[in-house]
């Protein structure tokens, strides 16, 4: 049995493309610290080593790949 929509999470094929977008960008804002981008890889590292430099402070691109 697949699971039952709720109230809060209604099939994505119920909402118009300007709820989806809603939702996609809340869930980015609310749900994770990061986002990374593949095109702008480097950026991305560094933005995480900035964010997270406990974590990533050591990182690089060479090393990542």
């Amino acid at each position: 049995l697949s699971p039952q929509p709720s109230a809060f999470s209604p099939q994505p094929s119920a909402l118009n493309p300007n709820q989806i977008l809603r939702r996609a960008m809340h869930n980015l804002r609310h749900r994770y610290v990061w986002v990374g981008v593949l095109e702008r890889f480097e950026e991305s590292l560094r933005l995480l080593r900035m964010l997270l430099p406990t974590y990533f402070g050591g990182v690089h691109a060479a090393q990542a790949s």
